[in-house]
């Protein structure tokens, strides 16, 4: 079976990496001028990683990652694991340390958890991203918090900064990497060498936090 890829030079490269996007699409990042067979054989070098990415399917991840809601269980906030336990008390959540929802609560503890994952975006996303924005002088219209199915953010032609509010369980470097990719848009819209030149001014280690979403995005959503 032939590996389809699309591949992007870049001057300031010196090594090649690939990325599994969401939408299963497979990037190649070269150095400028790299030979086609040497991409080719790169690409070759991970085919059964690539393999392994391209059938992990949507069934999986929900056979696998189904949440029960029950004490114990784990819930991801910034990157780290936090238990879930039902108590009694008058307060329907809180969060301290772990979260705590009421047992009379506990049919609506799913709902509670995305209420509160959403308000938490809110605050935390808003100030990374007034804090970035102001780094790399450019300004947006607003920000709107939703819940996305294949992607972490997006930039509407109007600066409108729209971000998947799951991306809060992720860590903070992670967090950087979308909020700086989509007010990067704003300079240069599409995924150029250009493009990638803001983000990694920005963020050197751009590419781990991509690595981190293709490996663990599926155990935000």
């Amino acid at each position: 079976m032939k590996i389809a890829y699309r591949t992007v030079f870049s001057e300031k490269r010196k090594t090649i990496s690939l990325i599994v996007e969401r939408d299963k699409q497979i990037i190649v990042h070269a150095p400028l001028n790299t030979p086609d067979d040497t991409i080719e054989k790169a690409v070759n070098s991970k085919k059964f990683w690539l393999y392994k990415k391209l059938n992990y399917t949507k069934k999986d991840t929900i056979d696998t990652l189904q949440k029960e809601y029950v004490n114990g269980e784990s819930f991801l906030y910034l990157g780290r694991n936090y238990l879930l336990e039902f108590v009694e008390s008058k307060e329907e959540m809180k969060f301290l340390n772990r979260f705590y929802i009421s047992k009379n609560s506990k049919l609506k503890a799913k709902k509670l958890l995305d209420q509160w994952y959403r308000e938490k975006a809110k605050e935390k996303i808003n100030l990374i991203m007034k804090e970035f924005a102001l780094k790399m002088g450019v300004s947006y219209k607003s920000t709107k918090f939703t819940k996305m199915q294949y992607q972490w953010g997006s930039c509407s032609v109007d600066k409108t900064i729209n971000i998947n509010y799951n991306l809060i369980k992720a860590p903070r470097f992670v967090i950087n990497y979308v909020v700086v990719h989509e007010l990067a848009h704003i300079i240069e819209l599409n995924h150029s060498d250009e493009f990638w030149s803001i983000v990694k001014a920005q963020l050197s280690q751009y590419e781990q936090a991509k690595i981190w979403l293709v490996d663990n995005g599926d155990k935000l959503l």
